[in-house]
């Protein structure tokens, strides 16, 4: 990919939640000495320009499209895909695991916690979750993903991975490799393993093989997106331009 001009140190790093970015961004903040973590998007649009351009590293859970801000001309886009029927099994385990904690949550992780894998996933509650990295990469400021055709959303988020630097959640360290020895810092630390998910049996979600199959076919448009990444990931560690 051809990275903006003046980039020779700086990251903006997307994260789409439940994809390992926490142990990514681990990783980078070490490498990278001005580090800004944001927890919602809107933090991002509310940073003041200078801050920005002072940044190397702004890391957390915003959407490519925020960054067209003139303050971030510097800055190379990163992100990471993850299996979508694993990244969905670790949603719904996060919403038990923060409501079993005591935290307050919103509507879809109250109705996650309450009911087994197989429901959540069926459910309207789930659908953003289903499409979850498709929406987030495809998305503009005012829409309403849902409310979009998936072949178009589908189209609009590859062309948006075609503009950054891609990782995947099984090749993370590869990755992380790769990022530190393309801005020249060296090789990374140990990658830790923070959040993370066990494999769950079919029997524990309530997934028989009907609707195992019934939701690998909604998840169609996704794992399309995620071969898309990953090609683009192999040519980028190979050091070359994705045909």
């Amino acid at each position: 990919m051809d990275l903006p001009a003046g980039a020779g140190t700086k990251i903006a790093f997307v994260h789409v939640p439940k994809t390992a970015g926490t142990s990514l961004t681990t990783v980078l903040a070490k490498g990278w000495g001005r580090v800004k973590i944001v927890g919602q998007a809107r933090e991002v649009d509310a940073m003041p320009a200078e801050e920005v351009e002072d940044l190397t590293l702004v890391a957390g859970h915003f959407f490519p499209y925020q960054l067209r801000r003139p303050c971030f001309r510097d800055y190379a886009a990163v992100t990471v895909l993850r299996d979508p029927f694993d990244r969905l099994v670790s949603a719904w385990r996060f919403a038990h695991e923060r409501v079993a904690e005591g935290d307050k949550v919103g509507p879809a992780m109250a109705f996650a916690s309450a009911v087994s894998f197989s429901e959540f996933a069926f459910s309207s509650y789930g659908a953003y979750e289903r499409h979850s990295q498709i929406y987030n990469l495809a998305r503009e400021q005012g829409m309403q993903p849902q409310q979009q055709p998936m072949a178009r959303m589908l189209r609009r988020a590859k062309r948006r991975l075609d503009g950054m630097l891609v990782g995947t959640a099984d090749r993370l360290d590869d990755f992380a490799h790769a990022l530190f020895h393309r801005f020249d810092r060296g090789d990374p630390p140990p990658m830790p393993r923070l959040n993370t998910t066990e494999a769950v049996p079919d029997e524990a979600l309530g997934l028989s093989p009907v609707r195992r199959a019934a939701l690998l076919e909604i998840l169609a448009p996704d794992y399309e997106l995620l071969a898309h990444g990953r090609r683009l990931m192999e040519a980028q560690i190979a050091g070359r331009a994705a045909t």
